[in-house]
């Protein structure tokens, strides 16, 4: 048994994994009602309820240990705080106790999760490389600063893939099939994904979801993905205009209908790969600003997770005590 500091904070590490479950609970039977209403926001707003929502859980777990490690050390002592948090006999830890037992589990199962996702990003990596180094890329002219290539595939697609230096990709059965403006249309799309850094991101945002159910995950990762594909088209409309780039992402997805790839890869962006009538329905209506209604109603679900997530720890805690030695 440990007394003291040490205690405390291996018991704040247990809260933390127990907000950290709650919140994944709690926001994967909320996210659908979120889902439902992000195509009314703008495109920064959608992003930042995006990342919350991937991110949730974490911030959940932080919160409840930041409203908890006041009260442990005496430093607060506000009623409202009392009424949320009902932590007991925080100085006492026991390695045989659940505490310690989730702990071990948690920790377990992290770092096997992390290897898994290592083993797979580093899977796809090599395949992409494998890829470039088979075909021969060449450089494309005037556009030498931004490092957009010519690939030579019979298969007609775009994309920008690269973490840190982002590259665009353009194969030459594409460019065959596209007049001179949808070519250009097609580059500043993907060369906005490079400023973007979204393949990067993009990643990023994959490792967190993956602590959600995997049907949670995949929403989450379809909405994140038309978003970065809409800001991109939105980019375009700065150099052409709205339905020349409508148009042109129907003329490419038609030429990829049969695309043989996997357009999912978490560090790839791909040009008219998926939800392409929303797309276009967001350039032909483009939205100006979110609904004040709707922006009240999703601040207030994310201020209240992560109060319900702190005022259930307590109650969750002496649930599980009554079948298993603290």
């Amino acid at each position: 048994m440990l007394v003291g500091s040490l205690a405390i904070t291996l018991n704040l590490m247990s809260v933390a994994l127990l907000a950290f479950f709650i919140g994944v609970v709690v926001l994967s039977v909320s996210a659908p009602l979120c889902f439902s209403k992000l195509s009314h926001f703008t495109f920064r707003i959608r992003k930042l309820a995006l990342w919350l929502l991937a991110t949730g859980p974490w911030w959940i777990g932080a919160i409840c240990v930041a409203i908890f490690w006041p009260r442990l050390e005496g430093g607060m002592s506000a009623s409202w705080i009392a009424n949320f948090a009902h932590w007991h006999h925080a100085d006492l830890f026991t390695f045989t106790s659940w505490h310690g037992l989730t702990l071990l589990v948690c920790s377990l199962i992290l770092t096997w999760m992390l290897v898994v996702i290592a083993i797979q990003s580093r899977k796809k990596s090599l395949s992409m490389d494998n890829l470039l180094e088979l075909c021969d890329t060449n450089e494309m002219p005037n556009h030498n600063s931004h490092q957009v290539y010519s690939l030579q595939l019979t298969i007609p697609t775009a994309f920008t893939s690269g973490l840190l230096s982002p590259k665009v990709y353009l194969t030459t059965a594409l460019q065959k099939q596209v007049d001179q403006q949808e070519l250009d249309i097609i580059i500043q799309h993907e060369l906005a994904h490079v400023r973007a850094y979204d393949p990067l991101f993009k990643m990023i945002f994959a490792l967190f979801c993956r602590f959600y159910p995997k049907s949670v995950n995949n929403i989450l990762m379809q909405h994140y993905s038309l978003l970065t594909e809409q800001m991109a088209d939105h980019a375009v409309t700065h150099f052409h205009d709205s339905l020349d780039v409508a148009q042109t992402l129907i003329n490419v997805a038609k030429l990829q209908q049969k695309l043989p790839i996997n357009c999912d890869g978490m560090q790839l962006s791909y040009f008219a790969n998926e939800q392409i009538s929303q797309r276009v329905y967001r350039l032909v209506s483009p939205l100006e600003k979110t609904p004040v209604l709707a922006l009240v109603v999703a601040i207030a679900a994310f201020i209240g997770a992560p109060l319900f997530a702190v005022s259930t720890v307590d109650s969750f805690h002496h649930f599980i005590e009554t079948f298993f030695t603290h």
